[in-house]
């Protein structure tokens, strides 16, 4: 496996021969690609807004001010998620530095916890400011 690795990156056709074949792929799906990229966004970003705000309003709703239960609720769920959170990015982190052959600091894995928990804090403050505002 690792001698057809090496003609493969070493001979001299294969980049052209790779280019060509995606311009080929390119060249017979423009249409499609062209028709994907004018519709799918739009209509994503609109209903990924739409259900982000229902969302929002149905989490608002049933924290209500004086239903500290599931406020409690609310902000277990969120350290839970921190935590899975936390697990992936490690994995993940890991299998990058390792394919990479990276040597990193201890630090690093700190630093990348705490911008998962600063984003963590900054959802749930924005959801105390709006329960803040009813």
């Amino acid at each position: 496996m690792h001698a057809l690795i090496d003609w493969l990156q070493n001979h001299p056709v294969a980049y052209p021969a790779i280019l060509f074949v995606l311009a080929c792929i390119v060249s017979i799906y423009a249409g499609d690609i062209k028709r994907f990229l004018h519709q799918w966004p739009r209509t994503t970003l609109r209903a990924a807004a739409r259900n982000s705000t229902v969302q929002r309003l149905e989490l608002l709703k049933s924290l209500q001010p004086g239903n500290a239960y599931n406020l409690l609720f609310y902000f277990a769920l969120q350290f839970i998620g921190f935590v899975f959170e936390s697990i992936a990015i490690i994995i993940v982190a890991n299998i990058v530095f390792a394919a990479a052959h990276w040597k990193v600091a201890a630090g690093t894995y700190f630093a990348l916890i705490a911008g998962a928990f600063c984003g963590r804090c900054n959802t749930v403050r924005k959801v105390l400011a709006q329960l803040g505002k009813l």
